[in-house]
């Protein structure tokens, strides 16, 4: 919220331009699969500490008096990237239960607001848009805005605020303490019963993210407090909790230019126990921005080991993209970021004319609002129930000539894939709908909230919903209405909301909590906020303790009459412990039996589900249900084909009569044959009248050819008037070929028709018909033979490989995936070998044989003394007498590697001061790892950082030393060393220290044990608490004093540039800042202008707090420390400060 060069400025508080997508009502008519998952996106994570981490004092004890400041935008998060769009998207139609069915609200109050008041004072906007969060605890709601948050009772009390954000971080130090920058989270994380509450801290560098982690289940008690660092200005965090770590994005810019996409996992278990804590990123490039991490809802975790998923647009129009974050905090190479895979969706455009841009309309005023539609909107709500994983999400669109919400349904697949389940836009009317929330409650249901206006409406809060069992793709329920606002927006000020928040709660699952902006009066920086809670009446079910999944491969089997065959029946155990499970089978056809080896499983087990079949089976397509009992019950479904006789009969009509066929009309057996002895003549020698036909219906067998016949046809006439012709019904798919066209000729020879394509178990009527108009000069008839299915392709088998070509240095290893693909019903064993590779390397396949189709993975190895150079493999894949083979390349290089050097060799620097070298990172043969630097050789004087502290493949970094005024003097040697995996090299420099130069400040650490140097005012003293050595000054008496206390003392700063002063501090001051405080000034006698070093401070939290002041080399100065005590003394409250080692560097 903080203004900065990065955000778009804007009069009043810029939104954010997220692309909120619509929604469009379009019910998904089954999963959409994505494209397979690539290999992760880059080869490792960036992993760093927190750069800081401490505990706070009770919330309840830190108080902290609102902060006045002048009204202003917070920073707008710029626009990543904007996708082409597809068709737009029509507004849906209302459904016909529109307001009558989604339940009314159960709460309804105002949250942090313009007005609000609370225990800790009143608030007062001084920021737009709020970006509106909201966690949702067993006992406590906790709601954050730009600037504040508050803590309140579940029904609507408020217990604790509003306070500013940054009084969560009093006493650490930092940006975290100073600034108050913004773009809140909070989180209940309900798997440890813990609260999470972030900021980010942008108006000063280094860019920092700060997060506290309650250590109790209260949240106004202590935090565990960290901050972590990043290099770009990390914008609009989303944080997600999950079992192994809390997941948070970023958009990264340098300056005004993206830089991609970024996901982190903070470490949660060393969080929750108040331990130093690492992250691990990943950066997406910047094809992808507005990332969203899965957050999980519900007490049923995701299955052990499953990833985190992050979802965002795609790269191109109408699509999503997904990435799996898998962490390990204990051997960070075991981490993967794997994606991206993209997922199709239904057409749509970004809202004000794909721009994602203002164009929300209000009532009684020019003034549009953004719609934040660029980007995916907070948060991707998971849920596991047991038998399917859901996640929601949604998104702004347009609609019509306004905006509607776009939501989609996503569901995890085989190896922790994503598909799309169901979407919908939801846009009943003209009025504009945006800035949406979803979740689902525990029955599956969805809650979905958002802001709604119009030119003829203030700026509302409406909500929507579906029950789980309604027709996809609809927000059937109806729409229901929070509050409907009583003013819009005005002056210049089009940010509204950058995000609302959907929760449910988690002790019943059932109750959505959503949280928004509205505007009480039109104006601008008047907003307040809204909390409103609604629950459908269905709703409470609770999950089984102990539950299980069944499913069956294939899908599909078929058999010809009076033959059997099997399906594989597998179980799962998706909560709770294992149980046994009792199969059965319904649904089978006439003469068929079904029978299980075992009968039942312990879930996780499978079974062989054989079926048999008798020669009177009827022929046709049946659904098996398999169905799976234990304390629960779960079904599954198969298909199977049931093939009749199979074949054409008497197609050669050598049985001398028609045999297998029915005929109309004149028809009979002549001997003129194609082949053999007998034809068909259809028609006769004699005029006729009309149609003649024979005809026979058929299965065709399995496996199978194409369908041909032979006719000649005897036609004197004209197509006009006579002709022959011959048409296939394909009675299984209802479609149907000509096999010949309405033809007449006259010459005496025999033609075939083009082969027909047959589907191997499909019912099948041929008619061969000959048309005579009965005129006496010219009969018509035409002969037909040897009419038959061809015998079928020989069954067989290909072999491919993919990638064409893998690069691998000496001593790594590397794999193709070889796809053997069945043909013309080919089920053998494929045996599968490799060959080629060069000197020291081999390869192994798994598995090393496929029966029908299948897949097997070749991992190449290569000894650090292989081959250089590239290889041709050859893949063999052989059965029987067939062999086939695949081709790819192996291209074996020197091992990738680094170096590391530092400049200069040698650095001298006085006590007290700092210094740097440039460490320099050079990539050998492709390395592209990430390269962890340190530095050892310091006493415990003196210290090193870097920034950065890893360098990816080649770059540079800065290694900053750092000493203390009594630092050990000498030369000291440095080993800089930089590691990457089992990779490590170092580079060696000399660190000089030498004596720290007079100290323009007299008696500065007061070890005189008077107040030699300094002149004194009021009530001083010296103290034997000290922050080094013996001795510290006491501004300030342990009895109360009226009015101001100090020491003061003038001196000359040192020529040339660079010097800085500083000083320690430590307030005990057990009143408020209203009365008592301490502060220090810095008056410049050179230019005659004074600041303030210190501003006005009142704390008792016993820390000691560093200050540092530049100064410009040789002009005089006077330093004045002060202490203010207002002589209160009922009870007393007396306030003092201990200063110490004031010092000029």
């Amino acid at each position: 919220m903080v203004p900065l060069m990065r955000r778009i400025c804007r009069s009043g508080f810029a939104l954010l331009t997220t692309t909120t997508l619509l929604l469009l009502l379009v019910p998904a008519t089954g999963a959409q699969a994505a494209t397979p998952p690539p290999p992760p996106v880059q080869s490792g994570p960036v992993v760093s500490p927190a750069v800081h981490m401490d505990v706070s004092p009770p919330l309840s004890r830190i108080i902290k008096a609102q902060e006045k400041q002048g009204k202003h935008e917070a920073h707008k998060p710029k626009p990543y990237h904007q996708p082409n769009s597809g068709r737009s998207a029509s507004s849906g139609t209302p459904s016909s239960t529109t307001t009558l069915a989604i339940p009314a609200t159960t709460l309804s109050f105002d949250g942090v607001g313009n007005g609000f008041s609370g225990p800790q004072g009143t608030f007062s906007v001084n920021a737009a848009p709020p970006d509106t969060n909201l966690a949702v605890g067993p006992s406590h709601v906790v709601e954050i805005v730009n600037t504040d948050f508050a803590i309140f009772n579940k029904s609507g009390s408020v217990l604790y605020g509003p306070v500013t954000i940054n009084t969560l971080w009093s006493g650490f130090g930092g940006g975290c303490q100073s600034n108050n920058d913004g773009d809140p989270i909070a989180k209940y994380d309900s798997i440890a019963d813990r609260w999470v509450i972030s900021q980010f801290s942008v108006a000063t560098t280094p860019y920092l993210q700060c997060v506290a982690v309650s250590q109790t289940s209260d949240p106004t008690g202590a935090y565990n407090r960290y901050s972590f660092q990043y290099s770009n200005f990390p914008d609009y965090p989303k944080m997600s909790i999950w079992p192994d770590a809390y997941y948070i994005t970023f958009n990264n810019f340098s300056g005004n230019t993206f830089t991609g996409g970024q996901a982190c996992a903070y470490d949660r278990a060393k969080m929750l126990a108040g331990q130093a804590a690492t992250q691990q990123c990943f950066n997406l490039g910047n094809s992808f921005g507005g990332l969203l991490p899965s957050d999980v809802d519900g007490s049923r975790l995701p299955p052990a080991g499953s990833p985190n998923y992050i979802v965002a647009d795609g790269a191109s129009a109408n699509q999503l993209a997904y990435w799996r974050f898998h962490v390990d905090f204990t051997t960070s190479s075991n981490t993967t970021l794997t994606g991206p895979a993209t997922l199709a969706t239904a057409a749509f455009n970004a809202p004000c004319g794909g721009t994602g841009g203002t164009c929300v309309p209000q009532s009684g005023t020019s003034q549009q609002l953004d719609t934040l539609g660029d980007r995916l909107m907070y948060r991707l709500a998971y849920r596991n129930f047991g038998d399917h994983e859901a996640l929601v999400v949604n998104r702004s669109i347009t609609a019509g000539s306004g905006v509607g919400i776009r939501w989609y349904e996503l569901r995890t697949g085989t190896g922790n894939s994503l598909n799309v389940f169901q979407q919908g836009t939801y846009a009943p009317d003209s009025s504009s709908r945006w800035m949406g929330s979803v979740a689902q409650d525990v029955s599956g249901d969805m809650g979905l909230g958002f802001s709604i206006s119009s030119s003829s409406q203030h700026p509302g809060i409406h909500y929507t919903g579906r029950l789980a069992g309604d027709p996809a793709g609809t927000m059937s329920q109806g729409e229901a209405t929070v509050l409907d606002g009583a003013g819009s927006q005005t002056a210049n000020l089009s940010r509204w909301g950058d995000y609302s928040a959907m929760a449910v709660d988690p002790v019943d699952g059932c109750t959505f909590w959503f949280a928004t902006e509205y505007i009480p009066a039109n104006g601008t920086f008047n907003w307040k906020t809204r909390i409103a809670t609604f629950k459908f009446p269905n709703c409470g079910t609770p999950p089984p303790t102990n539950d299980f999944s069944i499913s069956a491969s294939p899908a599909s089997q078929s058999v010809n009459q009076g033959t059997g065959t099997s399906y594989t029946v597998s179980t799962a155990t998706t909560v709770g412990t294992p149980q046994t499970v009792t199969l059965s089978a319904s649904g089978l056809p006439q003469g068929a039996g079904a029978t299980f080896n075992p009968t039942s499983v312990t879930s996780g087990g499978s079974s062989a589900m054989s079926v048999t079949t008798a020669t009177s089976t009827p022929g046709g397509t049946y659904t098996i249900t398999i169905t799976g009992t234990g304390a629960n019950t779960h079904s599954t479904t198969v298909s199977l084909v049931v093939i009749g006789p199979a074949g054409v009969t008497n197609g050669g009509f050598e049985t001398g009569d028609f045999t297998g066929w029915t005929r109309t009309g004149t028809t009979s057996i002549s001997t003129a044959s194609h082949s053999g002895t007998y034809t068909a003549m259809v028609g006769g020698s004699s005029p006729t009248s009309g149609d003649s036909t024979v005809a026979q219906t058929f299965t065709a067998p399995n496996p199978t050819g194409p369908l041909t016949l032979w006719y000649k046809i005897v036609c004197p006439d004209t197509i006009t008037y006579d002709w022959a012709s011959a048409t296939l019904v394909d009675n299984t798919a209802s479609t149907t070929t000509t096999l010949l066209a309405n033809t007449c000729s006259n010459t005496g020879a025999w033609a075939q028709t083009s082969p027909a394509s047959i589907t191997a178990g499909h019912s099948y009527t041929l008619k061969l018909l000959s048309h005579d108009d009965n005129y006496p000069s010219d009969p018509t008839y035409t002969l037909f033979d040897d009419v038959a299915l061809a015998a079928p392709p020989t069954p067989d088998f290909t072999i491919s490989a993919t990638p064409a070509s893998r690069t691998i240095a000496q001593g790594g290893s590397t794999t193709y995936a070889v796809t053997v693909t069945a043909q013309n019903g080919f089920a053998g064993t494929v045996s599968l070998s490799a060959s080629g590779f060069g000197t020291d390397a081999g390869g192994s396949l798994s598995p090393t044989s496929v029966s029908g189709s299948g897949s097997s993975t070749l991992t190449v190895t290569t000894a650090s003394t292989a081959a250089t150079g590239s290889f041709p493999i050859t893949i063999n894949g052989a059965s029987g007498s067939l062999s086939h083979n695949a081709s790819v390349t192996l291209v074996v290089t020197p091992p990738a590697d680094f170096s590391i050097s530092a400049t200069p060799g040698s650095q001298s620097v006085n006590q007290g001061n700092s210094t740097s070298y440039t460490v320099t990172v050079a990539a050998l043969n492709g390395f592209s790892g990430t390269v962890a630097l340190s530095a050892t050789g310091f006493d415990s004087t003196a210290s090193g950082s870097f920034n950065p502290a890893s360098v990816a493949g080649g770059g540079t970094s800065t290694l900053t030393v750092t000493t203390i005024t009594s630092a050990t003097l000498g030369t000291f040697p440095i080993t800089i060393t930089g590691l990457s995996g089992s990779l490590i090299h170092s580079a060696g420099v000399s660190l000089v220290v030498n004596p720290k130069p007079a100290s323009v400040i007299v008696n500065g650490g007061f070890e005189t044990g008077d107040l030699g140097g300094w002149t004194p005012s009021g009530a001083t003293s010296t103290s034997t608490t000290s922050h080094s050595g013996t001795y510290s000054t006491q501004v300030g008496s342990a009895s109360p004093f009226n009015g101001n206390s100090s020491v003061s003392q003038t001196f000359i700063a040192p020529t040339g540039t660079g010097h800085t002063l500083s000083f320690w501090y430590r307030v005990v001051c057990t009143d408020g800042v209203t009365y008592d405080w301490a502060t220090a000034t810095l008056k410049d006698n050179t230019t005659n202008t004074t600041a303030t070093v210190l501003a006005r401070t009142c704390t008792n939290n016993g820390s000691w707090v560093h200050v540092t002041v530049s100064l410009t080399g040789g002009h005089s100065y006077t330093l004045t420390l002060i202490d203010r005590d207002d002589n209160y003394t009922t009870p007393p409250d007396p306030t003092y400060t201990l200063y110490d080692d004031i010092a000029v560097s």
